[in-house]
């Protein structure tokens, strides 16, 4: 895997988890292999984003990486040669994973705790006339989407924002440079709705 590009969601990705939650298996990212990809889920219970990265593995399993190991993984790969592909390997039964670029690796315990159901909350478009009502957003949410899609969009590229219905999510879906999205096939943030 292209491991600038994997930082780079990684890093848009840590920008969503919660931060000493109660729910500890929310203070992570959800990393969930698929063959032939890698997705990043992280949400704080009110914004949630997700990246779905091209990976070549055989592998099929969702594993939490704790918040506190994701920031050492950044600082850990982020000075090293970003064209260097990034390699998993499970240990201990998938109680640990270590992940490698060549010469330098990194063995993580993986936290023990069943994520949510994500996929839940990701509006699906129905056929509504919803024209002209009114749609509850907290604005300090809409600041985070702006602030961690910005990584993935640079200054000028901008979101697409699609609204479902006033009491459905709201989900924005960054315009990736297309260097980023040749491996970063699919990424958006998903803000919850909220009563006014």
């Amino acid at each position: 895997m292209n491991k600038s590009h994997f930082l780079t969601a990684l890093k848009a990705a840590s920008a969503f988890m919660a931060k000493n939650d109660v729910r500890y298996y929310l203070n992570g990212i959800l990393f969930d292999f698929q063959p032939g990809e890698l997705r990043l889920v992280a949400t704080d219970g009110h914004v949630l984003f997700t990246a779905r990265l091209e990976f070549e593995n055989d592998y099929t399993g969702n594993h939490i990486i704790s918040g506190a190991d994701i920031t050492k993984m950044q600082k850990l790969y982020t000075h090293k040669d970003p064209t260097i592909a990034l390699q998993f390997a499970f240990l201990d039964d998938c109680s640990a994973i270590e992940i490698s670029d060549g010469p330098l690796s990194f063995k993580i315990c993986l936290v023990d705790g069943v994520f949510p159901d994500w996929k839940r909350v990701i509006p699906k478009r129905e056929k509504t006339d919803d024209a002209g009502q009114t749609i509850g957003i907290n604005t300090a949410y809409l600041a985070k989407v702006a602030k961690a899609l910005e990584p993935l969009t640079g200054k000028f590229n901008g979101v697409r924002m699609d609204v479902f219905g006033p009491d459905k999510s709201i989900k924005f879906e960054p315009n990736l440079p297309s260097d980023l999205a040749i491996t970063i096939t699919e990424c958006y943030a998903v803000i919850m709705p909220m009563r006014l």
